[in-house]
């Protein structure tokens, strides 16, 4: 692959892996043309930045999003680095939305203690009660608190950023970090997400609801599908 090609596809290093260069070219291909495609390659090739380059390159062109899928927080954290390097070798402006379940975003003491359908219980509770602070603060009179909107402002200025960023953030200030990283996708041009933020039928719905996004105007990438 030519300097200019790795410049356009937003590459962010000096050298590309043996047969990672075909990866990435049929990726662009298959991004290009909405196409589907299923990829068998051995770990150690670099599938995460062959995805992501050829379709943020892609997307960032177009009014179009991008949905990074995995199950391993792990691979969150591969993600947002890869999106770190991309935005710090091409200078390129990157917001991005890193996301876990609700339940382990939650700084509220013990919530994660909670079976998952106890928490979301608790958390409606909360909520409808009025007793949670960090729900609480988000909003004056139905729209956005000052105090949220500074913290949308300063997490698009430090994204991409790993989830465990947002919820310092949105501690210190004393906000739900659910309902900020909401708010955060609804500007972002790529979401690292769970799997079933886009699989599961009920959280989906409420997920791209608050968020904003359509899939039919997404590339979704699913790591380990």
């Amino acid at each position: 692959m030519d300097l200019k090609l790795k410049k356009q596809l937003l590459f962010p290093y000096d050298e590309i892996r043996a047969e990672q260069d075909k990866l990435i070219i049929d990726i662009k291909d298959a991004v290009e043309n909405k196409k589907s495609m299923i990829i068998h390659a051995p770990t150690g090739l670099g599938k995460t930045v062959a995805a992501l380059c050829p379709a943020l390159s892609f997307a960032l062109k177009r009014d179009v999003n991008i949905f990074f899928l995995t199950s391993r927080h792990t691979q969150h954290h591969i993600a947002i680095e890869t999106l770190k390097q991309i935005k710090e070798k091409h200078s390129t402006d990157i917001i991005a939305t890193d996301i876990i379940g609700k339940k382990w975003m939650c700084p509220v003491p013990g919530t994660k203690e909670l079976y998952s359908n106890e928490f979301s219980e608790y958390c409606k509770l909360q909520r409808e009660e009025k007793k949670c602070e960090y729900y609480s603060n988000m909003y004056d009179k139905h729209k956005l608190s000052p105090e949220a909107k500074l913290a949308i402002e300063e997490l698009k200025g430090l994204s991409p950023a790993h989830v465990e960023k947002v919820v310092e953030v949105c501690e210190e200030r004393k906000l739900c970090p659910y309902e900020i990283s909401m708010k955060l996708a609804s500007k972002s041009k790529v979401i690292i997400a769970d799997y079933y933020y886009v699989f599961n039928p009920s959280v989906s719905e409420t997920f791209l609801k608050k968020s904003g996004k359509k899939l039919e105007n997404s590339i979704i990438i699913v790591d380990e599908g």
